[in-house]
């Protein structure tokens, strides 16, 4: 039984090391990697096998903290029945809905949803929002969102191209922090204690997606 391609970063007290295995058995990769004291295990995981080999060397360490990158159209039962993640980064393009969404961000500290559609409408963001400025852990999601569904949204709230930094809502408790300029054209939303950043923000809107960090 081996370990094909599995590929993981490991933190061993201040120092940062990479191991990759290649056609290595799998028990060798949990003793060699047993004679560390790991602080952090990040994966990338480009199949069902390397999955499922991940979460055998994260059953080795349970005190350590893990991160991983899903390269592969991962089944959203599996999605969800992850452990508790450092940082989460998804490349797939299998579609999430808001309860998912909801779910992720509730377990994880980082998620990073690069390729994958997040169906959300603007009362599910702005419940993603209101989430994530209650949570008492570090929570951060990134979005890729339409420019024209972003900036009708933000209409919606009342802001416009006239509106200038330190214009509010007070519907939502929005506030204008910062409107792009020549030097960085990102729009930068505080909402209690959640910050929420779109780069490159026009609004008039264009073809491409957005993307929408919201932090804590």
């Amino acid at each position: 039984y081996h370990s094909r391609y599995v590929f993981f970063l490991f933190s061993t007290y201040n120092t940062f090391c990479q191991l990759k295995i290649g056609t290595v058995p799998l028990n060798f990769s949990c003793r060699f990697t047993d004679c560390f004291e790991i602080n952090l295990l990040r994966f990338h995981v480009k199949s069902e096998l390397e999955l499922e080999n991940s979460m055998q060397l994260i059953d080795q360490f349970p005190r350590s903290k893990y991160a991983i990158t899903l390269k592969f159209q991962i089944s959203l039962d599996k999605l969800m029945s992850l452990p508790p993640m450092e940082e989460m980064q998804i490349l797939f393009r299998k579609p999430l809905n808001s309860a998912q969404l909801f779910q992720l961000i509730s377990l994880h500290k980082v998620i990073y949803c690069y390729h994958a559609t997040v169906d959300v409408n603007w009362a599910e963001l702005k419940q993603a929002m209101e989430m994530i400025s209650s949570e008492p852990r570090e929570r951060t999601v990134r979005l890729c969102l339409d420019s024209s569904t972003v900036s009708n949204w933000l209409r919606l709230e009342g802001f416009s191209e006239s509106s200038k930094a330190g214009d509010s809502c007070r519907k939502f408790q929005i506030e204008l922090a910062k409107i792009p300029d020549d030097y960085d054209n990102s729009l930068l939303l505080r909402n209690k204690r959640c910050s929420i950043k779109i780069d490159r923000f026009r609004w008039d809107g264009d073809s491409f997606k957005k993307l929408v960090t919201i932090t804590n």
